[in-house]
């Protein structure tokens, strides 16, 4: 839609006073703004530019005495016309009288506009002190794209522009507001800059995409053909390129993309000197590994690492770690379960509704598993010899309330309607899931063959259709889930009963997928299921939906004749993992969207849908099509009300002087406003309304249809060990509190940087400072020169449990640990011994905390992101096997944790507190779960 331009926005104020002098017939100003002092001292025209300049000056744009009588008949012809669409359209008309000085005029203007005058870069100063920068909204938006501009509420940054650039001539008298006329031409100025940073955002994502797979090409040039010290170096330039465009992202997936930069640039320093010695690392591939390995003169290495350390530390300064809000409003427990309906039906009952066997054995279902996860039972027959005496054989039984979700996702199937299964960790969303694709084919094949569905489903029809129709069905997780639900269909379906389709690099990669590895399958297409990525249906979206918008009502458009992908084919039963990585309007937003388009049935996966704002919760509706998240205005009123509350809270604590050093050190309270609650418990309340039907929600709490708990282990032990630093210690964290509480320029990336460092020198006082380049504990004289209070905890913590086994936690009395009190202890013999998990949120210090255990003599074992599934399941093998004698210590970081199961531990050391109550429960429920 065409607007006003900087300069005839500007002329507008001309046009409109003068046209004021005239309606009341009182001389008001017809050069304005020209004549406003303190337009006048940003200009330096102390009269309008199209007046004539004495002969011995020179005029500031240069125009001679002929050019000045042009750009003054334009603006005269311009401020004689009443409307502002006859003068927009008159400021664009072309070979007319006053084409000349239009031209003139208009070159002048916008060039002074963003040159000489900087007025741009006085708006933008503008946002800065209204606490709303464009990097703050993306990041309030959690998005790489700007909102509309009617999202925003700008009337404070507004007001600071008039008041910036006109001063007080261009208020109402004795008003602190602007007048009409210049409103509207901030309005106008704002909506271009607006739509100008809305431009840079989108180029700059696409720079960012091509330069992404440059990295990644250059990268595999250094592992293959080209390994030099010049193949690297110009790997760390375009990475460095690559992470400035992320670093202006809020978002959580651009911050995710420089901490793993920064992990990969530690690794490969530590490589760069590790390797040299003839020693391994686990952390890169062997290919880049055999490529440093090369780089044999010591000089360039030492270059190379020195480069290499100066990129690290850019990054430390200016990154953030992943944000993610904790509200106590933003938390779904007085959400109903969505199945109260079977809440009274004990396992007999609800299995005569599924038309099953009363014990719950599922059709096309294992009757064994191995307890332990080890064994895949499509390979090895063990499990199925039952005349074999095997401890770790179990029967596959699901439990109560497994079997009413299962009954609650097929019923909305059969309606047609989307469910949001939200249980908790350990509760088996997966097996459900599973457990449903079976009993849709299994009601094909009945419905065959007796003419009725098994069941409650006697005599109803499937959406529109009679029987079941004969597709197949789609499992999307993420790429590090992909080969743990693989061993887990493995698991639970029978061998032969279904084909897993791997699906995991998108059309563009794999072009023949459809019509040699899909129709190779010989089953019918509902005993198919395609197991894909969230990057492949990522990657399939891209190249067949068109998309600009950055709202979630506005939908993408199908590309006509686009090759075969995920999203061109029907699915009967659709179930996508961790949703809510989907929840932020982009890419991955609509290929969730996409994908519910072309489903039957759909199911979203995950136990925490809400991460840091209710717009999440509001996205996953939108895209899973649930009645209600359709209506544009209350999106567009939430989005507001999240805003102002969010600049409020923020304007709150810059005022009350809450970033403080006593704040920090925990002496003093802050009493840190809360608006952003206040306005979430609202919006969520109305959103659980809107969600009533489709959700599916239990935990830990949650019971049967007797009043017991739906999960059969006993309550875990809470111990948090409050430990008293030493004065180093002390100092340190002093220290870079100060540093903090003087940088203001962007209170929100310091926040969370001050976060992160404060974090990581919590475990020792050398971590992010330079000096952990020089950090290594080869001795025990090594350690004692240079310890730290939360690692000698941790050896005491771990010394003091393998000593014997069920001992008591150990407490703190007055900061220094104590052993636990004596209790009468059980000494069966069949028990297993202790298994202790310590887990670390930094995955590079895990490298400080191996060293500290080593030369303490604890034995341990280590799983990181990086591994194999083979090699995983070893280490999980010999530590659950380990006996007293054994590697009884596993350490995880938080790359080491996704899809990792380990009921069979029964101790698990934090050493960093997690970001929210979210992930303390995921991580809890690694251990803490069904077996």
């Amino acid at each position: 839609m065409p607007t006003f331009s900087y300069g005839s926005s500007l002329l507008n104020i001309t046009a409109e006073f003068r046209q004021r002098t005239v309606s009341v017939n009182t001389p008001v100003d017809p050069n304005a703004p020209w004549s406003w002092p303190t337009w006048q001292k940003r200009t330096g025209f102390a009269e309008p530019p199209w007046e004539a300049v004495p002969p011995t000056q020179k005029h500031p744009f240069g125009w001679t005495e002929r050019e000045c009588s042009l750009v003054k008949c334009y603006v005269d012809s311009f401020c004689k016309i009443r409307t502002r669409s006859e003068r927009l359209e008159f400021s664009r008309a072309k070979g007319d009288n006053t084409a000349e000085g239009r031209k003139l005029y208009n070159q002048a203007i916008n060039l002074s506009f963003n040159g000489k005058w900087k007025l741009v870069d006085a708006m933008h100063r503008c946002f800065r002190d209204s606490k709303k920068t464009f990097e703050s909204i993306l990041a309030d938006h959690g998005s790489r794209n700007l909102p509309e501009i009617f999202e925003e509420d700008l009337g404070e940054v507004k007001d600071l522009i008039a008041d910036s650039i006109f001063g007080e001539s261009g208020k109402k008298p004795g008003s602190s507001k602007s007048t009409p006329e210049v409103r509207k031409a901030i309005d106008y100025w704002v909506s271009n800059l607006w739509h100008a940073m809305t431009s840079k955002y989108r180029r700059d994502g696409v720079n960012m995409d091509k330069l992404a797979i440059e990295v990644a090409e250059t990268l595999h040039k250094f592992e293959t053909t080209d390994r030099n010290m010049a193949t690297l170096r110009l790997f760390l330039q375009k990475s460095g390129r690559l992470m400035q465009y992320y670093r202006q992202f809020g978002d959580i997936e651009s911050q995710a993309q420089i901490h793993e930069y920064r992990d990969k640039l530690t690794d490969i320093r530590l490589a760069l000197s590790i390797d040299m010695q003839g020693k391994t690392i686990h952390k890169i591939s062997p290919a880049l590994r055999q490529s440093l390995m090369l780089l044999s003169k010591q000089e360039d290495v030492d270059r190379m690492d020195a480069e290499i350390a100066e990129e690290i530390i850019n990054l430390s300064k200016d990154s953030v770690d992943i944000p993610v809000l904790t509200l106590d409003s933003i938390d779904l427990k007085d959400w109903e379960s969505g199945v109260e309906k079977y809440q009274t039906m004990n396992s007999e009952a609800i299995c005569a509704l599924l038309g099953i066997s009363p014990d719950g054995t599922l059709p096309h279902f294992n009757n064994y598993i191995d307890a332990v996860g080890i064994r895949d039972p499509w390979i090895d027959d063990s499990l199925h010899n039952e005349a074999l005496d095997d401890p770790d054989r179990k029967l596959l039984r699901p439990h109560w309330h497994q079997l009413v979700g299962m009954l609650k996702m097929l019923d909305s199937a059969f309606a047609g309607g989307p469910i949001l299964l939200m249980d908790g960790v350990g509760l088996g969303k997966t097996l459900q899931v599973i457990g449903v694709i079976a009993l849709l084919a299994y009601y094909r094949k009945t419905k065959q063959d007796t003419g009725q569905f098994p069941g409650i489903f006697k005599g109803k029809k499937f959406q529109e259709h009679d029987n079941i129709p004969d597709e197949a069905c789609l499992l999307v997780v993420p790429l590090s889930l992909r080969a743990q639900v693989e061993v887990e269909l493995h698991r639970y379906l029978k061998r032969g009963s279904f084909d897993v389709l791997l699906y995991d690099r998108g059309a563009l990669k794999m072009p023949d997928y459809w019509h040699t590895t899909f129709h190779m399958s010989k089953h019918a297409p509902g005993h198919r299921i395609v197991l894909a990525t969230m990057t492949a249906l990522t990657s399939d979206a891209i190249n067949c939906l068109q998309y600009a918008s950055t709202s979630p009502n506005n939908a993408p458009k199908v590309i006509e004749n686009c090759s075969p992908t995920l999203l061109t084919r029907k699915w009967l039963f659709t179930a996508v993992d961790e949703v809510h990585n989907a929840r932020n309007v982009g890419q991955s937003y609509w290929a969730v969207w996409g994908l519910r388009q072309c489903s039957r049935g759909f199911v979203g996966m995950s136990a925490t849908p809400v991460l840091t704002r209710p717009h999440d919760l509001y996205h996953i509706g939108r895209f899973m099509e649930i009645k209600g998240f359709d209506n544009a205005l209350d999106y567009q009123t939430m989005i507001r009300d999240m805003t102002k509350a969010s600049r409020l809270d923020r304007n709150e604590r810059d005022e009350r002087g809450v970033w403080n050093v006593d704040f920090f050190r925990g002496q003093e309270e802050a009493n840190i406003p809360d608006h952003v609650a206040q306005y979430s418990m609202h919006w969520m309340n109305k959103m659980r309304a809107m969600f009533e039907g489709h959700i599916i929600r239990r935990d830990s709490n949650s019971v049967t249809y007797n009043g017991k708990s739906i999960i059969n282990i006993k309550p875990y032990k809470y111990v948090a060990l409050e430990l008293a630093l030493t004065p180093t210690e002390q100092d340190g964290l002093d220290e870079i509190t100060t540093a903090f509480e003087k940088k203001s320029s962007n209170k929100r990336t310091e926040g969370q940087h001050f976060y992160l460092a404060f974090r990581r020198r919590c475990l020792h006082p050398d971590l992010h400072t330079g000096r952990e380049t020089t950090l290594a504990f080869n001795t025990l004289g090594d350690w004692e020169a240079n310890p730290s209070t939360k690692l000698a905890a941790l050896v005491r913590v771990l010394t003091y449990h393998l000593k014997s086994d069920a001992r008591s936690p150990m407490t703190t009395v007055d900061g220094e640990l104590v052993d636990g009190p004596d209790e009468p202890l059980t000494t069966e013999d069949n028990l297993p011994c202790d298994k202790i998990v310590v887990y670390s949120a930094f995955v590079i210090n895990t490298r400080y905390i191996k060293q500290v255990l080593n030369v303490h003599e604890i034995q341990y074992l280590s799983i990181d992101g990086g591994m194999t599934v083979a090699r995983r399941t070893k280490v999980i093998h010999q530590f659950r096997t380990s006996g007293v004698d054994g590697p009884r210590v596993l350490l995880v970081s938080i790359v080491g944790t996704t899809g990792l199961n380990l009921p069979f531990a029964n101790i698990l050391v934090s050493l960093d507190v997690n970001w929210s109550e979210q992930d303390e429960n995921q991580l809890r429920g690694r251990l803490w779960r069904q077996n």
